[in-house]
């Protein structure tokens, strides 16, 4: 995506004009989803597998900051699916005012907000930070992320039943650190 595009995206909350592109700036992509969280008014869901969550541990803590305190001064919904275990649970846990789910072993990942557009992070092999961003505001393709992501969510278990699954009685990890 070229500067001009960036900038037109950026004037118009993202809505024009409609694109389809892969991103390899790194400062383009995080911006990207500042300025998302930043003009997000309804929701903000997002498919978080183990990659991309060791990525926003490291990189971008503050961005989910950010995004904390967008939610708890407007409301904004998020909603996330992740693979909740015992390496993760307890950042998982440290992550407040999102609705989160859990699906075994997902790959992949991906961001929606507001159905307006969607991101697709893609790390190479032994990468720490992604490569590539696909990133689109093509109504029909979002509307089909958006399906996707429903889906998921209506199949994925609720934090609160994982938490209660045997994989977390381990000595560090007792019932009573996780309850709901």
């Amino acid at each position: 995506m070229d500067d001009s595009t960036f900038r037109q995206l950026k004037e118009s909350k993202y809505f024009h004009p409609e694109v389809t592109d892969v991103i390899i700036d790194h400062n383009m992509m995080l911006d990207l989803v500042i300025d998302a969280v930043g003009i997000t008014e309804k929701g903000y869901d997002t498919v978080i597998d183990s990659v991309m969550f060791n990525f926003l541990l490291k990189y971008f803590k503050h961005g989910i900051d950010l995004i904390d305190k967008r939610i708890k001064e407007t409301g904004v919904k998020m909603r996330m699916i992740v693979d909740a275990n015992r390496e993760n649970i307890d950042l998982i846990n440290a992550i407040k005012f999102y609705e989160i789910r859990h699906i075994d072993g997902i790959r992949g990942n991906f961001v929606i907000f507001d159905n307006r557009a969607y991101m697709v992070f893609i790390f190479h092999k032994e990468s720490e930070q992604p490569d590539q961003t696909l990133w689109s505001n093509n109504r029909s393709l979002v509307d089909k992320q958006q399906s996707l992501f429903d889906k998921m969510w209506e199949i994925a278990m609720p934090l609160s039943d994982r938490k209660k699954e045997r994989i977390y009685t381990s000595p560090k990890l007792s019932e009573n650190n996780y309850k709901s």
